[in-house]
């Protein structure tokens, strides 16, 4: 098998990286060039919603509200969430339309309701439920909500949410952005979701290509994860949402997070298939593809558990994933232990998802807040791991090639002890009764035999 394959795959990943650094790129300088005056900042106070309440009466009520306890220490219920501009600033919109838009990522509830008072006293109702908000998602999984219909400026805004369950956050970070920042953020966000899927669909072409002449467990196992990866960001980016403007967004985060345990099931099978046989203990073997089942299971579980208990079963799936960094080290440091060449490059490659992985671990585990680095890591990772767990498959299939080439070059070697005579280098009888027998020429066989008496001597002689 000639290697050819495989440095031709090197050139095409090599490219694919560059693809995906410029459209980094083109994301970092869509964010540059909007000042950080084109968004603010709200910070949100919490209050349990009671029996009775009207908006008129909570926005009267200021010393109701928490603005220290995070959001998600409150567990799933129902909340009024008050948001509020920082210290000397105001609610005048940072653009120059005069259109006040606050922007903010959506998380498991049943309904939401926007307040809006203006210095008049008038408010301003906005109903949003999940087909609603679902409409409304854009680029990169936020909402984007116009305050308009004010005649007077902006003095409050309340948030009612219904049935949260309330285990990242009720709304999130909320910002007060202009129409520049929100054409920026979508055009960054497009950046790097367009740039993830020409590498993702790039990578999969090849690699299939690839497998249909290779045929290799692990390589179909890697267009698998490719697929899969590339389904989460199609869910997770809001481009479901957008495709299918009816579904609701309890069914899009659900897609999205039982997506993302088929991956790390899919990952688990990939790095147990693509290091060597015997590389690897084959209790530790076992374990890790059963957890990669007990993934499944929980992405199942939150998908399709009831509204009472998604809050059990969102965090029982945050729970699956804290063991999955330590495993694949475990996988890792014992297949290198053990020798294993292909092992080398898949841990080069598994450096940057394990660290994005890590965020969003502690992001989920309430350990550090939600931003851009939580927002788009896990999308950064798996455009890493692809590329570079492509390389390590590259690297795998070369050694596979080298071990096939020497084990044919050993068959032949065989075969030729066993067919040919080493004093006379002629064929020996059981090697020419096989040709003859076989012969397929269109030409006759012509077969001269020679009896030569007292041929011993001549050997012995000579």
């Amino acid at each position: 098998m000639s290697t050819d394959p495989v440095r031709t795959g090197i050139v095409v990943r090599c490219v694919l990286f560059l693809l995906l650094l410029l459209a980094a790129g083109l994301a970092t300088l869509a964010l540059l060039r909007v000042g950080s005056s084109d968004s603010m900042h709200l910070s949100t106070c919490v209050a349990p919603q009671r029996a009775g309440d009207t908006p008129q009466a909570v926005l009267a009520a200021p010393s109701r509200f928490d603005c220290d306890r995070q959001e998600a220490k409150w567990g799933p219920g129902s909340y009024w969430v008050r948001l509020t501009p920082p210290p000397g600033r105001s609610w005048a919109p940072p653009g120059d339309d005069g259109v006040p838009r606050i922007q903010f990522v959506p998380q498991w509830q049943r309904m939401l309701a926007v307040y809006a008072r203006d210095t008049s006293g008038r408010i301003v109702t906005r109903d949003l439920d999940n087909v609603v908000i679902s409409h409304m998602v854009g680029i990169g999984g936020a909402v984007v909500l116009e305050l308009e219909g004010h005649k007077a400026p902006l003095r409050e805004v309340l948030f009612r949410v219904d049935g949260a369950v309330n285990n990242r956050g009720l709304i999130g970070p909320v910002h007060l952005v202009s129409s520049r920042q929100t054409h920026a953020d979508e055009l960054a966000a497009t950046a790097i979701f367009a740039g993830f899927a020409g590498l993702g669909i790039g990578l999969f072409c090849y690699n299939f290509v690839l497998w249909l002449t290779i045929r290799e467990r692990f390589q179909l196992t890697y267009c698998a994860s490719l697929v899969t990866k590339l389904a989460y960001v199609w869910t997770s980016s809001g481009m479901m949402a957008i495709t299918f403007p009816g579904i609701p967004q309890d069914w899009r985060m659900a897609t999205s997070f039982a997506l993302l345990a088929c991956l790390a099931a899919l990952t688990m099978k990939f790095i147990t298939d693509v290091i060597e046989p015997g590389m690897i203990p084959s209790r530790l073997r076992w374990v890790a593809r059963n957890y990669g089942l007990l993934m499944l299971l929980g992405g199942a579980g939150l998908a399709m558990a009831p509204a009472d208990w998604r809050y059990l079963a969102d965090r029982a799936y945050v729970y699956c994933f804290v063991p999955l960094p330590f495993m694949v080290m475990a996988l890792t440091f014992l297949a290198w232990r053990r020798g294993s060449q292909a092992v080398r490059v898949l841990a080069i490659g598994w450096a940057v998802p394990l660290v994005t992985a890590i965020i969003r671990l502690a992001y989920a585990l309430h350990l550090i807040p939600f931003g851009p680095a939580v927002q788009y890591s896990l999308v950064i990772g798996m455009g890493g791991e692809a590329l570079l767990a492509s390389l390590a498959m590259s690297y795998r299939i070369k050694l596979i090639s080298a071990e096939r080439d020497r084990a044919r070059a050993d068959e032949q070697a065989a075969r030729h002890l066993a067919n040919v005579d080493s004093l006379t280098g002629l064929l020996n009888r059981r090697a020419l009764l096989d040709q003859v027998v076989a012969w397929a020429s269109p030409e006759p066989l012509r077969l001269l035999i020679i009896d030569i008496d007292h041929f011993k001597q001549v050997n012995d002689t000579h």
